[in-house]
């Protein structure tokens, strides 16, 4: 997948990409079902096609046609247990820290950090406003194929960039703090309970 991401492969990063957005494309015009259904069916006609196919030429020949799909058929499926219970795993830790974080947010632990995801939602809402649900996911997909590679290509700049900003925060933060000083008791309480 990151060999994709980073475009590696241009051919490959492209046919992927292109693939992602015409399905996202399909699935913004018509309902999932619909779509799920009528690939369904275009999958079972070819399979019986070709079935009906190799029957009919079995037949001209006067052989014994066998089903073309057997070899498939034949095989077992199965999926290993120990990388099911590791994906599990992973994916249970990830939503307990998932929850942890939004029962700190929400039930006010650290001010700061409430208000800040609050601001984080407040400018969700004007997202959501401006963009439908299948625009910010076309958004994301152009995103994931082209920030990583426009990163990996411009680091040092990017980076000093950013420190720049996140000096600016840090003062703002600092400034926050020192104007009002009960932010800070709740910050250094929550730094204790952290420890």
């Amino acid at each position: 997948v990151l060999d994709l991401i980073y475009w590696r492969d241009p051919k490959k990063s492209g046919i992927a990409l292109g693939a992602i957005l015409t399905i996202l494309f399909i699935l913004t015009r018509f309902p999932l079902i619909t779509v799920l259904s009528y690939s369904g069916l275009a999958l079972l006609t070819g399979t019986l096609g070709f079935r009906v196919l190799k029957t009919i030429e079995a037949q001209i020949k006067k052989t014994d046609g066998p089903n073309p799909f057997q070899p498939y058929l034949e095989q077992e499926l199965s999926i290993p247990q120990d990388r099911v219970r590791e994906q599990v795993d992973v994916v249970v830790e990830h939503v307990q820290c998932l929850a942890r974080q939004l029962r700190r947010l929400f039930l006010v632990e650290s001010i700061v950090d409430s208000v800040k995801f609050g601001l984080l939602l407040w400018s969700l809402t004007y997202i959501g406003a401006w963009f439908s649900g299948c625009t910010l996911l076309f958004l994301a997909i152009i995103a994931i194929f082209s920030i990583p590679k426009i990163y990996e290509t411009y680091q040092e700049p990017i980076d000093a960039q950013l420190a720049i900003v996140k000096g600016h925060i840090d003062n703002v933060t600092n400034l926050v703090e020192e104007k009002l000083p009960f932010l800070k008791r709740s910050v250094a309480e929550a730094a204790k309970k952290d420890e």
